[in-house]
């Protein structure tokens, strides 16, 4: 039926407001949780400035959607990070998760 699991369709809405946060689209008392990692670090790399720096939490801390959606963002490949539009991206995201999906079912497992 090509659907996403309930996680993966969880994860698919973290990182479409991700993507809002990203572009300063979210409310700013959110926005002002996430830094970039361009703006932390003072070298540069290709994926840097498409990435946020990630937060020193504690036990607690990692369930927590600042943690999970900039660790979910950070894994994504640059070429969605990049779209230029809200809907290329919900159609890249989509299709990058269905097949992060299909990966994980087509693994064999060791006993």
């Amino acid at each position: 039926l090509k659907w996403m699991s309930v996680q993966r369709r969880i994860d698919y809405l973290k990182l479409c407001f991700m993507y809002n946060v990203y572009h300063a689209c979210a409310p700013p008392y959110i926005l002002h949780q996430f830094v970039r990692s361009s703006d932390h670090n003072s070298y540069g790399t290709r994926s840097i400035n498409f990435n946020f720096s990630m937060p020193n939490v504690k036990t607690q801390g990692h369930n927590s959607f600042r943690f999970c959606g900039i660790q979910l963002w950070n894994k994504l490949p640059i070429f969605i990070k990049s779209s230029s539009t809200r809907s290329c991206f919900k159609f890249n995201c989509k299709k990058w998760i269905m097949k992060e999906m299909k990966n994980e079912e087509n693994c064999d497992f060791v006993y």
